[in-house]
């Protein structure tokens, strides 16, 4: 009982990372633009691919990662949707996954503005994630992988870290990535990360 409680705090609290993120101090680093990268992907530690049709992508979850239940999809995603108070650009769950033991969460999300009905041009999408996670630690890089140019923020935040991918796809919707898990499970969780990091790619 008291290892689901902590789980459940673990959980909720990545929940917030992805939707709030305002901390009290800055470490931001701009890792500036790299070429194409290579991930070392060991298949051992990834799942079954998830294949969304409709946005053209496709990706594998780290190993023993689960779906979300419907309440708790439902809890998500309105913190999602709502995390720019009025602002016309929203996000929406397309997937959500998580190892519940540990509190780990991903997040497969797509960028919208609700008044044009497309997708926000990145520069505005990243001030505003900026705006949002100021004070936090936080740095950037973009690199390429296959055909698809990735942004990346790596975030931390309290005792929790993010990495937030973002890119578009053949269609031209901003669609977003996000692994959230504690720093306790860091070290044993990154390599499945990565894997399912290296998995991501644009159905043809």
């Amino acid at each position: 009982m008291k290892r689901t409680a902590l789980s459940l705090s673990f959980l909720l609290l990545a929940i917030m990372v992805l939707s709030c993120g305002r901390g009290d101090r800055e470490d931001k680093d701009n890792l500036g633009v790299s070429d194409q990268l290579s991930f070392s992907i060991d298949s051992s530690l990834i799942g079954e691919a998830i294949t969304d049709a409709r946005y053209g992508v496709r990706f594998h979850p780290p190993v023993d990662w689960i779906p979300l239940n419907h309440e708790l999809f439902k809890q998500v995603g309105e913190e999602l949707e709502g995390q720019f108070g009025d602002q016309a650009i929203r996000v929406f769950p397309l997937y959500l996954l998580t190892m519940q033991d540990y509190g780990c969460l991903l997040s497969l999300t797509q960028i919208r503005n609700i008044e044009t009905g497309s997708a926000p041009e990145l520069a505005e999408y990243e001030s505003m994630l900026n705006q949002k996670f100021r004070g936090e630690q936080i740095s950037k890089t973009q690199f390429t992988k296959g055909k698809i140019k990735f942004t990346q923020f790596l975030i931390k935040h309290q005792n929790m870290v993010n990495f937030k991918l973002l890119f578009y796809n053949q269609k031209g919707d901003l669609l977003q990535v996000d692994y959230v898990l504690p720093f306790q499970v860091y070290a044993s969780e990154i390599k499945s990360i990565e894997s399912s990091m290296g998995s991501i790619e644009l159905l043809e």
